[in-house]
């Protein structure tokens, strides 16, 4: 008996534009007139303009900031949004304030950590500071997302020294000398570093770094980082971290970039709580696709690519019994075998 091909379920892709795009977007909307009548009608536009993330509580959040920025936008009945405000004026305030801030990872967390100021009030200090470093170094704000990958997430007190240091050396392209407690570390130990990038992922800090000990690419964590010491040796950052391509390729890849060897196509399937979380959460990782079931049961396949399964297996198993991974083998063989010692203990004895 013939098949019948199935009709392809609504795919969902996790990129988003970044805010400057969406705000300047927003803006042009909220100025064509019948484009904002409503609020319906201005998420409908965002998304059209490729913005498929855009929810109402996006919206509401991108109208507030711009109102303090001193962009004047009403609502009538009548007449729905309109909008008195430059786009120029916009990406101005995004590029000396948010952006900037960004760039050179003064969140709030950071910024509270670093300086206990108020995160507006000292973000002048830091901003004067980050430039004079910047300009001392010939490089350009930017060209700071080459170097350091970041959201706005606090960061615990003892690891703010580190921080900077790493900071410190990967800017201005100097060694690191660093007491680290690795896995197979009974005892913290002293090693070198040439620190590239350093990336946030998932509420923790990582170094991507050459080991001059292993005489290659490493990535080390900050909370397994106890002292950071900067030293006068120099070192020649590698091209492709200065490759914005590159690094834009890489914000699809989940878990801590390796560099080695090629991505893994992951797949796995959700159903109950966890389809419907990760349906609504508006922070998910970049590169997800989630597929629902034509099956109209509230599954999905939420499909991303990896270089390692050691930021995969915790986040299927946080899961629970709500998630099972299609692929590739060999991580369904881990999670596998991970389970089985999980019930192993609750078969032993008190």
């Amino acid at each position: 008996m013939p098949t019948t091909a199935r009709k392809p379920g609504k795919t969902h892709a996790g990129t988003s534009k970044p805010m400057l795009e969406r705000l300047s977007c927003l803006i042009g909307i909220l100025q064509t007139k019948g484009a904002a009548a409503t609020r319906a009608d201005v998420i409908k536009n965002l998304r059209r303009k490729g913005f498929s993330q855009a929810s109402v509580r996006t919206l509401q959040r991108d109208i507030v900031y711009l109102k303090k920025q001193g962009i004047d936008i009403t609502f009538t009945k009548t007449s729905g949004y309109t909008c008195t405000g430059s786009k120029d004026k916009l990406r101005g305030l995004l590029n000396s304030r948010e952006e900037m801030l960004a760039s050179i990872v003064v969140m709030r967390g950071v910024l509270n950590a670093v300086s206990k100021l108020d995160p507006s009030a000292g973000a002048d200090v830091l901003l004067a500071q980050a430039g004079e470093l910047l300009e001392k170094n010939h490089l350009k704000y930017g060209e700071l997302s080459n170097f350091i990958s970041s959201t706005a997430l606090s960061m615990p007190q003892r690891l703010v020294s580190i921080f900077r240091t790493l900071v410190k050396g990967l800017i201005e392209k100097r060694a690191v000398r660093i007491t680290y407690t690795g896995n197979k570390d009974r005892q913290p130990r002293s090693r070198v570093i040439h620190p590239y990038h350093l990336l946030e992922f998932e509420g923790r800090w990582h170094c991507i770094s050459h080991c001059t000990e292993a005489k290659e690419s490493r990535t080390f964590m900050l909370w397994r980082t106890h002292t950071a010491e900067l030293l006068d040796e120099t070192f020649v950052r590698p091209a492709e971290f200065d490759d914005p391509k590159q690094w834009v390729e890489k914000a699809n890849i989940y878990g801590v970039w390796s560099g080695d060897g090629k991505p893994m196509n992951v797949k796995v399937k959700m159903f109950g709580y966890a389809a419907r979380i990760i349906q609504e959460a508006e922070r998910r990782h970049p590169g997800m696709t989630i597929t629902e079931s034509n099956a109209g049961d509230g599954t999905v396949e939420v499909a991303f690519q990896t270089y390692s399964f050691a930021d995969v297996t915790p986040w299927v198993l946080k899961w629970g019994p709500y998630c099972k991974v299609l692929g590739p083998p060999a991580l369904v063989k881990e999670v596998r075998e991970l389970i089985e010692q999980m019930g192993r203990l609750y078969d032993e004895s008190p």
